[in-house]
């Protein structure tokens, strides 16, 4: 029972880091699809969508701010909100 208890164990851990190596290929595969679409935009408002679709599929994002620097006036820019 022992060999079979330590059987069990393993192959519990071995499921968990299968599905660990399952999430980070999809989250690799998903980030590698956002630099794909990003570097083919140039309008702002494709890129803010385009990150908020990669992060919404990457964590639960019920909102989502997108702020820029601005060194002129030292403040922080929100030119779009998206929801």
């Amino acid at each position: 029972t022992l060999f079979l208890d330590s059987q069990a164990v393993i192959a519990l851990q071995n499921a968990h880091l299968f599905k660990e190596s399952e999430m980070r290929a999809e989250e690799l595969a998903i980030l590698n699809q956002l630099a794909q679409s990003l570097s083919s935009q140039i309008n702002l408002n494709q890129i803010v969508n385009t990150i908020y679709s990669g992060i919404a599929r990457l964590i639960d994002a019920k909102n989502f701010y997108v702020g820029f620097y601005d060194p002129n006036t030292d403040e922080i820019v929100f030119p779009q909100n998206v929801t």
